[in-house]
């Protein structure tokens, strides 16, 4: 306080400069500043660019993302509003769910974000698609089907499963109805799905970073059900193709959650991905948090709440950083809180060599890196390319999708 009492010695009264004065209530809140510490002090690193995005991440985890301004680099490939992004892990490309664009799918290069590929002939066989994922071929490791979601009340509420260029396989639902039956099968504002995850064993695994999700003639995949609909569950589903027809035939093996907070429950599930340990997880939107189901029997296995109170909207299980490490890594995405957020995850000791799938709710759970972009911007769903951990994400307020790559 010395220099403060000093600098008004000089300047006594009215008469002090327009400078002193400043110089004053710089010293006023050097003091303030050292009198209340930050709260994470020492933690969390920020910096912002021109174009509004905000990057907030741990030092201490080592884990987070910036974004790749310079993709795509055509900017007018997306013409439409993106709702949904799935990674061709085998070609290396993004498709890119879009409505009311020239195609209800554009197809970009995952490195540049070139256009390869446009599904204009499908327009019509779309009422409002949500969600969109890549069913890999465990052979080849290349594209399958595209399966995407519908939650048009004119030809929505089902499943469609195209070919890669876009040609109409299967529906799955009853176009247009919504409902909440099993037989036959009726869906409410079907939100996503995904494929089981490969699980490892005795027999050959995939290369790292490779997971394997879908095999022929029978596979497994996982619904939620009730983006605002009368649904509020998890769906357990078998495909099962056959040589002598192109259409698949579909049968429930279990569902689980019913509307509400408790443990098991759902309000609004959003999204759904699947671990290498036969857990999926489920982006349980309107009650701020992640929860973790049996993929065999659809048990509620724990939740995770250390996001709370920002709503997930996508989840995507991130590639693990290191064989046998202790901590997996989840990302979230958030139309709400205009983020995505990087969690760690812990079960007891060791999460990742955790192959049991016993009920539990003791998930540790940090957020240990978040992407704030500005408060104009909806990241809705997304996707992650195994090899590089690189995160695509559809903007739904506006005709972009953001590349998230990690920082070394």
């Amino acid at each position: 306080m010395e220099y403060l009492e000093t600098v008004l010695l000089v300047c006594p009264g009215a008469k002090c400069s327009r400078r002193l004065l400043l110089l004053v209530l710089v010293v006023i809140l050097g003091y303030v500043v050292a009198a209340f510490p930050a709260r994470h002090s020492g933690a969390n690193e920020r910096s912002t660019n021109g174009r509004g995005y905000a990057t907030i991440h741990s030092a201490a985890a080592g884990l987070s993302y910036r974004v790749d301004e310079s993709w795509p680099a055509q900017s007018d490939v997306i013409s439409g509003l993106p709702f949904s992004v799935g990674v061709d892990q085998e070609e290396g490309e993004v498709y890119v769910l879009q409505r009311e664009g020239k195609g209800p799918v554009v197809v970009l290069d995952a490195k540049t974000g070139k256009e390869v590929g446009n599904w204009s002939s499908a327009t019509s066989k779309m009422d409002t698609p949500h969600g969109l994922r890549l069913q890999h071929d465990s052979g080849s490791g290349g594209v399958r089907a595209v399966w995407i979601t519908d939650v048009g009340n004119t030809t929505g509420h089902v499943i469609r499963r195209f070919s890669k260029h876009g040609l109409l396989q299967d529906t799955i639902g009853i176009p247009g109805t919504s409902g909440s039956s099993l037989k036959p099968l009726e869906f409410g504002n079907v939100a996503e799905l995904t494929f089981a995850a490969h699980h490892p064993g005795p027999a050959a695994s995939p290369a790292p970073g490779k997971r394997i999700d879908a095999t022929v003639p029978g596979y497994e995949f996982y619904v939620v059900d009730g983006d605002g609909g009368p649904n509020n569950h998890l769906l357990s589903m078998t495909g099962t193709s056959s040589a002598a027809s192109e259409a698949d035939q579909f049968t429930v093996n279990w569902v689980s959650g019913t509307n509400g907070s408790k443990l098991g429950q759902l309000d609004i599930p959003h999204d759904v991905d699947s671990d290498v340990h036969g857990r999926l997880w489920v982006a349980d939107r309107a009650n701020a948090r992640l929860q973790a189901f049996n993929a065999s029997n659809g048990a509620v296995l724990g939740q995770l709440t250390c996001m709370s109170p920002v709503e997930p909207y996508g989840v995507r299980v991130l590639p693990q950083r290191s064989p046998g490490g202790e901590s997996m890594y989840i990302a979230i995405s958030s139309v709400s809180s205009h983020s995505v957020s990087i969690l760690e995850v812990r079960q007891g000791s060791a999460v990742a060599r955790r192959h049991e799938s016993t009920v539990s709710d003791d998930f540790e759970c940090h957020v240990i890196s978040v992407i704030s972009f500005n408060t104009t911007a909806s990241p809705h769903l997304m996707d992650v390319q195994h090899k590089t951990g690189v995160i695509y994400v559809a903007d739904i307020t506006a005709t972009k999708v953001y590349k998230l790559v990690p920082n070394e």
